[in-house]
């Protein structure tokens, strides 16, 4: 695999760690201010003698249960942006390999050291190069050149 290829996809490996360490640090972040809202909730009540304590809680469960529904919601639609993202990213990536751009029927020809030929100065008359294709490669001399 072409190093730059190999750089991608490491690259995009590093970024799907970065979502997952995102994830479990917003899930200890709501840990925390739940437990937070818990030891309030708890100081406030200690010094009250009649409270409708059941009503309190469920109040305080249907707010924690829409929080909770906003956060699955707002956290599915972010997998799902990057989800898209890297599916564009590998779009690209499939559309701009060598090898994609060989099926096309471009060739990448190579001089006798394994340097790749972008100029006909380049290559000497009688010397050998290589050219690649989508299936297969050829071996040729040089016998003219136009430059």
């Amino acid at each position: 695999m072409h190093p730059v290829f190999q750089t991608l996809a490491a690259r995009i490996g590093e970024r799907a760690q970065r979502i997952d360490e995102c994830a479990g640090a917003l899930e200890r972040l709501l840990r925390l201010r739940l437990h937070a809202a818990r030891q309030q909730w708890l100081g406030a009540s200690a010094g009250v003698v009649r409270y409708d304590f059941s009503r309190h809680l469920g109040l305080k469960r249907a707010a924690l249960e829409e929080r909770e529904q906003r956060f699955q919601n707002d956290f599915r639609r972010f997998l799902m942006e990057r989800g898209n993202r890297l599916a564009q990213l590998e779009s690209v990536l499939k559309e701009r390999s060598p090898r994609t751009i060989l099926e096309r029927g471009y060739s990448i020809t190579r001089d006798a050291e394994g340097k790749v030929v972008r100029d006909a100065a380049q290559v000497a008359i009688g010397s050998g190069v290589s050219v690649r294709l989508a299936r297969g490669e050829l071996t040729a001399i040089v016998k003219d050149r136009k430059v």
